[in-house]
């Protein structure tokens, strides 16, 4: 495997790691006011997602060397870990690098403390990407910043909700499964119109209408627009039909939402490694 598939790897799983922390801290302060058995569990799958995420962080950052010398032997050459060290990605990586730590950290505490480590490594997690990519150098980066913070914050809870739901339903009793997922549901309604509209306003920032479409930048932005698609399929199946019956009580229904919820998970996973290899290889305008 070449470094930069390598890095791409690397960089895609760390966007796992680092929006199931982050949406696993959103889940519980949303469901604070549940008496949750589950929560020792949401709590450990926090934790442990954002020490991965530090980890993988690091292994993306020793790999920069590698990419700028075209090879792995790069890894050992101190001058260039010292050239990809000075880079704004670097900045950006030790950001969320700590903030994962606060929000590792949160996941172990409990009451305000846990709360404020927690609050301070989402916020901080997210609005490091800020610091790299497009919309660090674009001239609209005053009104991209934002919107791609508010993006992300959308991507967090969604895809990071789903794991401590599937928990839930498989560990909660009926009554406590059906107070959580009105609450998520509830929530879900508005994030998803947060992340359509902040989507489309980045992509129309970022590109140059159309034509983009021909370029591998425009081509995975149809992909992802693709996913987004049939995950508000699979959320109006859940919301409209497979939620209700669980309330009831209907006989294979939280079977059926824990296999709709889990096909919703895979496909934020590729959504995830789909920017992983847009944002390592393309930009907007380039073939």
């Amino acid at each position: 495997m070449s470094p930069d598939l390598a890095s791409a790897l690397v960089r895609g799983l760390s966007f796992v790691a680092l929006f199931q922390a982050t949406g696993a801290a959103l889940f519980r302060f949303r469901c604070q006011a549940v008496d949750l058995q589950s929560d020792r569990l949401l709590r450990q799958l926090q934790r442990y997602s954002a020490l991965f995420g530090v980890a993988l962080l690091g292994i993306h950052q020793a790999l920069q060397a590698a990419l700028l010398t075209g090879a792995y032997s790069g890894l050992l050459d101190v001058d260039m870990q010292a050239l990809a060290l000075a880079s704004m990605s670097a900045l950006s990586q030790a950001l969320q690098g700590i903030a994962l730590m606060g929000l590792a950290f949160g996941a172990g505490q409990s009451g305000r403390r846990g709360a404020v480590a927690s609050g301070a490594g989402l916020v901080l997690a997210l609005s490091a990407f800020v610091l790299m990519g497009h919309t660090r150098t674009h001239a609209w980066r005053v009104v991209l910043a934002p919107l791609l913070v508010l993006h992300l914050l959308a991507v967090a809870y969604w895809f990071g909700a789903l794991l401590p739901l599937l928990m839930v339903l498989k560990r909660e009793s009926l009554p406590i499964v059906s107070e959580v997922l009105a609450l998520f549901s509830r929530t879900a309604s508005w994030l998803v119109l947060l992340l359509a509209a902040a989507g489309g306003l980045l992509f129309l920032l970022l590109t140059h209408g159309s034509a983009e479409f021909s370029q591998p930048y425009g081509a995975l932005i149809l992909v992802k627009a693709a996913a987004f698609l049939l995950l508000m399929g699979l959320a109006g199946l859940n919301r409209l039909r497979l939620v209700p019956l669980v309330a009831t009580g209907q006989l294979g229904a939280v079977q059926s939402l824990q296999w709709s919820v889990s096909g919703e998970a895979v496909i934020l996973v590729g959504v995830l490694g789909a920017t992983a290899v847009l944002t390592s290889f393309y930009s907007p305008g380039v073939p």
